[in-house]
Order: structure tokens, then sequence, then C-alpha cells
């Protein structure tokens, strides 16, 4: 029954996103908003709301300018901090360009990116990237909905991802992905004060994949249908994602995991009330894992971008199910109010989906932008306390 319910909201909201895709209210003038970057190497991206879950395209007029050296600011990862760095796009042979990024976050987290893009062929882009991840402060509290508070433990991921890639847009909002490629994950004791180590607190048995190294072939495909009427302050229209993800483990007990993430959003004007918007957003995250797949690939609740009364990555489980609802005013140009309410939770089946098991928070916050940036503040409670949470772009 939950699962007909999810399929029946996302239905709702993609109709009502076409039938009034006509009578878009108007919003300031501004370039279309870009849909954000596969990663394969972050899975946690869709639930929790991704290093690159809407920083990309919310800074794409930062991120993608044609010069030689530019500034970059996002998320490496959901709980990751504030990250600031350079990128550099250079025009090579023929139509071919290289990009290359790096951000460092205010918690040690840091990413290196390159990707070489060739010419477009028959509309399709190719390109060939690669990508580093160091996460040193990921936050594990054991698989499970029951899983406790006061076993809170971490650890520290590094990751290397080499993928092809191609990509078509055969409308200005819409975007079909592919890629395969490979994926080479390494733990090691996390650097949090105060928190216990994750291998002093599970084991294999209870925190499943958990070695000191993995390596992956990856490949997927995704698509992305943008109907949003303004980057900073949407007034109308929706923004629809799927991804489906094959990891097929090269180790002998690296196992194979399978995953599917849906992203649903709506944006809402209230009559009469040109700056006050109602958003919307459900968030479905399904996998299947053969084997001893890592805990690390799993769909997990709690963040900044999802069940913001709770600490990031607060439940983990094969599946997952959020649902978030914020009110907007847009009280100033580039000051924006916030209050919110988001449910969420996890699951080891999806017959086991049940309205009682919803964890809840409700909140508010405030989104500021400079130029071309979005910084965002909120606060959340749950039943587990108060949490706050700082990043760059909105929260969906």
């Amino acid at each position: 029954m939950t699962v007909r319910m999810v399929v029946l909201f996302m239905t709702c909201l993609a109709c009502a996103d076409a039938a009034s895709a006509q009578t878009l209210p108007s919003a300031p003038a501004s370039e279309p908003a870009q849909p954000p970057a596969s990663t394969a190497t972050r899975p946690e991206s869709t639930i929790q709301g991704s290093p690159v879950d809407g920083i990309e395209q919310w800074l794409h007029k930062i991120n993608n300018k044609e010069k030689t050296w530019s500034p970059l600011v996002g998320s490496v990862a959901s709980g990751g901090g504030l990250a600031f760095g350079q990128a550099l796009r250079q025009p090579l042979f023929g139509r071919t360009s290289l990009t290359t990024d790096m951000l460092l976050s205010t918690k040690g987290y840091h990413t290196v990116g390159l990707a070489l893009e060739f010419p477009k062929w028959r509309k399709v882009t190719f390109s060939t990237q690669f990508r580093y991840d160091g996460l040193p402060q990921e936050d594990f509290f054991g698989v499970g909905r029951t899983s406790r508070e006061q076993d809170h433990s971490g650890y520290m991921r590094q990751g290397v991802d080499l993928s092809l890639v191609g990509a078509i847009s055969p409308r200005p909002w819409l975007n079909i992905e592919a890629r395969a490629g490979y994926l080479h994950n390494r733990l090691t004791r996390g650097r949090q004060n105060g928190i216990a180590d994750i291998t002093d607190r599970f084991d294999a048995t209870t925190a499943p994949g958990l070695r000191g190294e993995s390596r992956f072939a990856h490949v997927g495909v995704a698509a992305t249908v943008d109907r949003t009427d303004d980057t900073f302050f949407p007034r109308g229209g929706g923004f629809y994602r799927g991804e489906l993800t094959n990891y097929l483990g090269l180790d002998n007990t690296a196992g194979r995991t399978l995953r599917l993430d849906l992203d649903a959003r709506r944006y809402i004007a209230l009559p009469k009330l040109t700056n006050h918007v109602l958003a919307v957003r459900s968030v479905v995250s399904l996998s299947r894992t053969d084997g001893d797949a890592p805990f690390y690939l799993m769909p997990r609740v709690g963040g900044g971008t999802s069940l913001r009364g709770y600490d990031t990555s607060r439940f983990t489980d094969n599946h997952a199910f959020v649902l978030s609802g914020e009110y907007r005013w847009l009280a100033l140009r580039n000051l924006q109010l916030v209050a919110f309410a988001d449910a969420g939770q996890v699951a080891p089946s999806v017959s086991s989906f049940a309205f009682e098991e919803f964890h809840r928070s409700v909140g508010g916050g405030i989104r500021y932008r400079f130029k071309d940036a979005v910084i965002r503040m909120d606060v959340a409670r749950g039943k587990e306390g108060v949490r706050w949470h700082v990043g760059f772009g909105p929260s969906f």
C-alpha cells in the first residue's frame, strides 16, 4: 500500500506540473537550472541530498563559466561542511575540453575531479571522468530503524571513481545520462573528536561490508526533468529525477547492489501572494543486495537535506522514504525565510514501510544569496533534540 501511495503521489506531482507548465507565474530573469551531476562515488546523494544534489544547478553560473580559472563553492558530501575551491576549464584540440576542480571543506572533506569532454556525436556528449573523494568524518549508527543514538560511530572513506559518461538533452528541460566505470573505496579510522571508531562498536555482521577496501564495476542510467521557473526562488514547475545503478563487486566478498533512486519536487505559488511559495518533495530509494555488499551503498536518512531534526546518516537500511514540505517567503530581494516539516523512515523490505514508523522533524531557516551563491542555515527539532545545518544552496 505504501509503494502505491508513493507512485500515486509522484504521478500527481508530474500531472500537476504538466497542467501548469503554460501558466507559471513570472520570475526574475535567470539562466535555466542545470540537472545535477550523477554521483556514482556517493550513492547517498538522493536521500541525503548530495554533495551535488542541487549544488551544481544552483551555482552553475560560477562553475560553468568559460574562463581559465573560476572559484568554486559548494559541498563535498552531506554533513561535510562548507567547501571552497577552484575550477579550471580549458579547451583542447578541436572541440575537446578539459575540466578540473578541487574543493576543501571546513571539516577536512576534500575532492578532486577531472573530466575530458569530447565533441558531440549525433547530439550525444561523451566524457571520461575521474574523481577522488576524501570523507574523514562519516557517521554510522547501525542498520535498521531501531538503531540507537548512543551507538554513534565514525569512519573515513576514500573513494576513486573512473567513468565513461554519455549524455543527451533532446529538450532544454530533459537530460538523459548513462555511465559505466570502476569504483574503489577504502575505509580507515574516523577523525571525529569524541566519536568512537566504527570498528570499536560494529563488526562485519552488524555493519555489512566492513572491510578495508572494496572494488566495484558500476553501470547506471539516469533521467532528469527540470521544469522549474527560477534557480533561487522557484514559484512554479517541478523537478523530477530517476536513477538506476548496478554495483558489481570485483572482490569475492563485495557482493552486488542494485539501487533505484526517485526524486520528485513541486513548487506552488500561493494565490495573490507572489513572494510566498509552497515546496514539496518526495524521495524514495530502493536497493537489493546480494552477498556482503557494503553498508555505505545502502540508502540513508538524516541530515541537512532530508530529515533535518536528526544527525547525518542517522538511519540506514535497504530502503528509504522521505517527505518534505517547506513554506518559503521571499522577505527581501536576496533573503528567503523558510518554515519546514520532514518525515522519513528506512525499512528492510518494501512491504515493511508503515505510517507509524515515520520519524518527524520541524524547523525553520534562512537562505541568502550572495551574487550567484546561496547560503543556507536551518534549525530543526526531532525526538533526539535540536540540530543545526549550514550549507550552500537550498535544501531542495
